[in-house]
């Protein structure tokens, strides 16, 4: 939790210092320091980016895992995945976030069924049991009161 906030507050800062860099070189017509900035600029905010996705990724996944949802493969849908920064390094995609976000709200939501389904169940036989033991109760006391007045 805290780390995603850490990374967009780093990505927050590092586009602040690269705008005001940015402006002071164009104050001073330096073309050479604004590219510099810009590419700097891009750069920073990739890095940021790809630390944001694979954070945000990691626990989606394990969420997905945990439910025993299937994560997609990368071979059977690269569009679900990225690379950019580290070639040995793959995260999700917003588009792979958002789809497997789906496959885990099915999931939890079939689970959610299964439980009030049998509640469903449960609740009418306790409802039973409690009516008969109750009528049992009320012929023992019953029988205790007849058989006490004797």
């Amino acid at each position: 939790m805290f780390e995603i906030w850490k990374l967009r507050r780093r990505k927050k800062k590092a586009e602040r210092f690269f705008d005001l860099r940015h402006a002071t070189a164009r104050k001073q017509n330096n073309e050479r320091e604004m590219l510099v900035a810009v590419r700097e600029w891009q750069t920073e905010t990739s890095t940021i980016e790809a630390q944001l996705g694979t954070v945000m990724g990691d626990r989606i996944i394990n969420e997905a895992e945990k439910l025993d949802v299937e994560v997609p493969d990368f071979s059977a849908s690269p569009e679900y995945w990225i690379n950019e920064i580290d070639p040995r390094r793959f995260y999700l995609s917003s588009k792979g976030r958002s789809h497997l976000r789906k496959l885990i709200d099915e999931e939890k939501a079939r689970r959610f069924e299964v439980k009030v389904r049998w509640i469903k169940l449960l609740v009418p036989l306790i409802a039973a049991l409690v009516v008969g033991l109750g009528g049992i109760i009320g012929g023992i006391t019953g029988l205790v009161a007849v058989l006490h007045k004797k």
